[in-house]
């Protein structure tokens, strides 16, 4: 149950309830016009590939990036050229970080993601997050998947979200500071 969503929000990055809802999970609101408690509902992705224009959204492909790796979905994700111009080239450190936990992803033009269900062997090495929030806050869930993942500068998800491991810890995530 999430807190402080409105399903009729004109943010750009609402859109994620969509993508979601594309991967499995399904938000339903109490009431659609005003902050509102959020449930999410699982259920199985049927998707065998996923195609996405980021364009409006370029924040959010990380995200998605690390959930469909994770879910066995693969994808092609145009409209991520301003994804190299963000904290860290998000490209290179998203090919980098994935292929620490097993999935090998490539870019296109700088613009475009793609990920065929090539995997390799996984070394496990501590996550790096280059200074940047939406790194942690990325690869943290594949906790679920990999109970051994560690991120590396995990205080910089404090820039947009300051109590998450807080927060991971109320779902059920073990958090554990070294």
């Amino acid at each position: 149950r999430l807190e402080g969503l409105f399903d009729s929000s004109k943010q750009g990055d609402s859109v994620v309830k969509y993508i979601f809802s594309l991967l499995g999970v399904k938000s339903e609101f109490e009431n659609r016009d005003v902050l509102s408690p959020v449930k999410l509902k699982v259920q199985r992705c049927l998707l065998p590939r996923f195609d996405y224009d980021f364009s409006g959204s370029p924040d959010l492909a990380q995200t998605i990036v690390v959930a469909c790796c994770a879910l066995g979905v693969k994808f092609k994700f145009t409209g991520l050229a301003s994804l190299k111009i963000k904290e860290t080239d998000r490209i290179e450190a998203l090919k980098k970080e994935l292929k620490k936990v097993g999935y090998v992803i490539y870019d296109e033009n700088d613009n475009t993601l793609i990920w065929e269900g090539e995997t390799c062997e996984p070394s496990f090495e501590p996550i790096d997050t280059y200074e940047d929030h939406r790194m942690a806050l990325a690869f943290a869930p594949l906790a679920f998947k990999f109970p051994q993942i560690e991120i590396n500068n995990p205080e910089v998800v404090s820039k947009s979200y300051p109590h998450y491991w807080e927060d991971l810890k109320k779902v059920g995530f073990e958090i554990v500071e070294s």
